[in-house]
């Protein structure tokens, strides 16, 4: 419906297009996954806290659904590529500010809490392509 309503309105037309951008993928640590098995009647999904530093935690969730949230704190997309198939219990602290000596960086924390890491990398990403939208809006 709001594709339909730029179209109608402002004369938007647009296209998909993927692009090769800079990505994190999340991979195993050399030391090891560290998961903890969720217990049998854990409610899936993630929660995330966060002012000075940060929490996020599930009582079962997946690599890919970390991805995902990873994703939308880092402003970048987060590719998993750990091939972790089995859900697994998170409670994991880190600090969003540097100067919050008290917890750990996003990375180390991933490191050492989970034994997964945020590697740079450059994937394919899909984005939207404006080609042409009108300044001025129709009249209803």
């Amino acid at each position: 419906m709001l594709q339909t309503l730029l179209d109608e309105r402002f004369g938007l037309t647009s296209h998909l297009e993927t692009k090769p951008l800079p990505v994190y993928q999340l991979v195993v640590a050399k030391s090891g996954a560290k998961l903890k098995r969720p217990k049998p009647d854990a409610k899936k999904g993630l929660t995330y806290e966060g002012s000075a530093w940060a929490r996020i935690t599930s009582e079962t969730t997946s690599t890919a659904d970390l991805a995902g949230l990873l994703s939308e704190r880092l402003a970048r997309p987060v590719i998993d590529k750990t091939g972790i198939a089995t859900p697994f219990a998170l409670n994991m602290e880190y600090q969003l500010y540097d100067q919050d000596s008290d917890h750990p960086t996003l990375f180390t924390a991933l490191q050492e809490t989970l034994g997964l890491r945020l590697e740079p990398a450059k994937g394919p990403v899909e984005i939207l392509v404006v080609d042409r939208i009108e300044k001025t809006p129709t009249e209803n």
